[in-house]
């Protein structure tokens, strides 16, 4: 997934999953690693709740949705 295609579905799943104000945010920078880290981290805490509400299967298996949601995670730059 691209950067710009990144920003998008956060974009779109923030304004589902969250405060708009985050969506907002996400939709002001190029990239979102450019976004506060705090920003970040609360993105990550949205996105992270809902991998657990809804991305693994009946047998704890991820499912392509908690995939998404992990690359999602992980594109916001908070391990490096």
């Amino acid at each position: 997934m691209t950067t710009a295609e990144q920003k998008a579905r956060l974009y779109s799943l923030l304004l589902k999953l969250a405060a708009e104000d985050l969506a907002v945010q996400v939709d002001r920078v190029a990239d979102v690693r450019d976004l506060p880290v705090d920003v970040r981290d609360e993105i990550a805490d949205v996105l992270g709740h809902e991998a657990a509400l809804r991305g693994f299967d009946r047998y704890d298996r991820r499912t392509r949705y908690g995939e998404e949601l992990g690359g999602l995670i992980k594109a916001l730059g908070l391990d490096e």
